[in-house]
């Protein structure tokens, strides 16, 4: 069996000058992160590179990117942090799917601000035959619960 070693897990890895700074994983993928098999279990490179510059993870924790570029391996772009961490950095981003962007979206913005300024003369009841959708999915666009990051028009 082939034993990995740093030498060989960087060896795989582009340290060339770059605008951003990133040092993208050069060998296999996984999804859109760097994948490989490290003392018999598969990795993400981004959290071989962690462990190989700072020392173990915490178990409760996850390797983010500064960057969020997945494939970056430079340990300057990355940080420890909870799930929850990941997540707000990812929304205060703006990298998620929401709004048209969301593969499950049934309305357009436009409709939403139209459902919103409706409501002041129809019915919930009337909104969600009007737009065929449910009575809640049009109470959560009126009370912004769904779609807070259209404006009103």
């Amino acid at each position: 069996m082939r034993r990995n070693t740093p030498r060989s897990f960087w060896g795989k890895v582009g340290k060339e000058e770059s605008l951003t700074g990133c040092w993208p994983w050069n060998g296999s993928k996984v999804y859109a992160y760097g994948g490989l098999k490290w003392e018999g279990k598969s990795r993400r490179a981004h959290r071989i590179a962690w462990m190989l510059t700072f020392g173990p993870i915490p178990d409760e924790l996850c390797v983010c990117h500064k960057c969020d570029n997945p494939l970056c391996c430079n340990p300057n772009h990355l940080f420890l942090g909870t799930e929850a961490d990941n997540v707000n950095d990812k929304v205060s981003k703006l990298r998620h799917a929401f709004g048209v962007n969301h593969g499950r979206a049934k309305v357009t913005d436009e409709q939403v601000s139209c459902i919103r300024l409706q409501a002041k003369i129809l019915t919930q009841t009337e909104l969600a035959r009007l737009f065929q959708l449910s009575r809640a999915q049009i109470q959560n666009i009126i009370f912004r619960r769904q779609w807070r990051h259209v404006v009103a028009a």
